[in-house]
């Protein structure tokens, strides 16, 4: 999707998968990212601090909904509260 409107696109990605055997582990060392395209096939990771996107958790489904602020992201998590990002 294109998160920050320059007709590029860009990369929203959620992480964790607490689906694993029981000797292995969960894997959730993920918060998630933004990436920000340049149009070119290359990505810059913006951090959580300067997008305001953090989700930990089992993220399951990431999906954009267009409203009259602007473009905002509907997070499900898997066992936990959905969440709702406005973009900047």
């Amino acid at each position: 999707m294109d998160v920050n409107q320059d007709s590029k696109l860009d990369l929203v990605i959620g992480g964790n998968f607490y689906g694993t055997d029981a000797q292995f582990g969960r894997h959730d060392a993920s918060v998630g990212a933004i990436l920000i395209g340049d149009g070119n096939g290359h990505f810059k990771v913006v951090s959580p601090g300067d997008s305001g996107f953090s989700i930990p958790g089992n993220v399951r489904s990431i999906l954009p909904l267009k409203a009259s602020s602007g473009l905002e992201l509907f997070v499900a998590r898997n066992g936990d509260m959905s969440s709702l990002f406005q973009m900047k």
